[in-house]
């Protein structure tokens, strides 16, 4: 653990796509919440935003069952690939650009080591709601993408799925969760 060998310095990546300034890279340092993932809720929102996340849960249980689960098997993560390239919205309006990024991302998972990999995938009533790509380094994890299920997105799916990732890695004792380098909504 410690350094981050392949990680630009915060703000250098160059210029941002969209508003032309640096964009850094968003992270959150766990450290100072000791694996206390109520804490970090309670210091980062504020009650109106902590009351929402709440009635969401609250919706999407009352919806149906709900897991949310590590994936380590490839055969499993290549299972969810149809699901994630059908749900993947970020930019390339053009479909062949989209497919050939997607390939592109896919190739470099398949080449990755194990111990780098990780997945998780939310599941409400047993189907795959929401998926999420990242690398783990010892114990800090850089978030990769994010992709849900459209006809799901009024329940925040991928924005409750992401809190339980960063619930689990509190919990787990990991030390800094990286957004990587963009300007999403959800960083």
């Amino acid at each position: 653990p410690g350094g981050m060998p392949f990680d630009p310095e915060p703000g250098t990546f160059g210029s941002g796509w969209r508003t032309g300034k640096p964009r850094p890279d968003f992270h959150l340092d766990a450290t100072p919440y000791a694996g206390d993932f109520d804490a970090y809720v309670k210091a980062r929102f504020t009650p109106k935003s902590r009351k929402n996340m709440r009635n969401e849960w609250n919706v999407l249980e009352r919806r149906g069952a709900v897991a949310v689960e590590a994936i380590t098997d490839r055969s499993a993560m290549a299972d969810l690939r149809a699901d994630y390239e059908a749900w993947y919205r970020y930019g390339d309006a053009d479909p062949e650009a989209r497919r050939a990024k997607l390939e592109t991302w896919w190739a470099v998972y398949e080449a990755l080591f194990d111990d780098l990999l990780a997945a998780s995938v939310m599941r409400v009533d047993g189907r795959p709601a929401s998926i999420v790509f990242g690398f783990r380094r010892g114990r800090d994890f850089d978030l990769f993408s994010l992709a849900f299920d459209p006809d799901l997105a009024e329940l925040s799916v991928g924005k409750l799925h992401l809190q339980r990732v960063i619930r689990d890695f509190m919990t787990a004792g990991g030390d800094r969760f990286s957004f990587l380098v963009g300007d999403e909504d959800y960083k």
